[in-house]
């Protein structure tokens, strides 16, 4: 399932995802199963981390959440 918090984080639209969190979407919320590109991952944190540079502000955007659990780790073990 696709939250409109994974949508904005899927378009890297970092305004969009602090919006979303202000209304109380979830930043720990787990996914199934999220692809983008190569990478698989069940949290959003995770993906975005994982994607490089470009996506610096999405990633402070989560980051910035309150209750954002960085002890959360992914399929890898990450």
């Amino acid at each position: 399932m696709q939250t409109p918090l994974c949508l904005a984080v899927i378009a890297n639209s970092p305004s969009l995802v602090r919006q979303l969190i202000s209304v109380g979407s979830d930043a720990n919320f787990q996914l199934q199963r999220l692809q983008l590109n190569n990478i698989v991952c069940y949290r959003l944190i995770h993906c975005v981390a994982k994607k490089g540079l470009k996506w610096s502000h999405t990633l402070d955007a989560l980051l910035d959440a309150p209750g954002i659990d960085l002890n959360i780790v992914d399929s890898e073990g990450c």
